[in-house]
């Protein structure tokens, strides 16, 4: 399972770096790789909550925001900190990122696994 948990860090770290440079093949298969590893957490009996809830404090904001899309179903106060963080960074991508996918949680239009 710690093969999961860094998949998914460098995957979603590695989906930041391809988002900035506009590279959308990287960008692309970086979000497959994050998919795959968050299907194994979700196999396991905790499914991977205790990880990705210490995700949401990281510096990366990739990373912060990827942990907080799919934290929001298993706790949504700390989830929504998080992307409200990133929201106000300014960073660009990320922080429009990050404020759509509160948007859009908040109005009941994401479904998330």
């Amino acid at each position: 399972m710690v093969e999961a948990y860094q998949r998914f860090l460098n995957a979603a770290r590695q989906h930041g770096v391809s988002t900035l440079e506009g590279d959308a093949k990287e960008t692309n298969q970086a979000y497959e790789y994050i998919i795959a590893a968050l299907r194994e957490l979700r196999q396991t009996p905790d499914k991977g909550v205790p990880f990705l809830s210490g995700l949401l404090s990281d510096d990366d904001p990739s990373v912060a925001t990827w942990a907080s899309l799919f934290m929001l179903p298993f706790d949504e106060p700390k989830a929504s900190r998080a992307l409200e963080r990133v929201a106000e960074s300014g960073i660009p991508r990320f922080a429009l990122n990050a404020r759509m996918t509160l948007r859009e949680w908040q109005a009941g239009r994401l479904n998330i696994e």
